[in-house]
This record gives C-alpha cells, sequence and structure tokens, in this order.
C-alpha cells in the first residue's frame, strides 16, 4: 500500500473557490490571530 498517498478538496460556487491555499491561510491565521502575521 503507497504511504505518499494526498488528497486534494476545492468547494467551488459561482463567484467564489475555496481550495487548499485559502484554508492554509485561514488555519495561519487560527494559530497566529492576525491576518498580517499569517500573511508572512
Amino acid at each position: 500500500m503507497p504511504t505518499d498517498l494526498r488528497s486534494a478538496l476545492t468547494l467551488e460556487r459561482p463567484g467564489a473557490r475555496m481550495g487548499a491555499d485559502r484554508v492554509a491561510l485561514l488555519a495561519a491565521i487560527g494559530r497566529t490571530g492576525s491576518i498580517s502575521a499569517a500573511a508572512r
């Protein structure tokens, strides 16, 4: 069985998209408590 299995999820609707990049940013905001710190 492969140990390097990966997956991805993208949520879309007209005019909006939420993929791994946005999820990572939201997680970083949660960790740092700051949008500016998360962006860095």
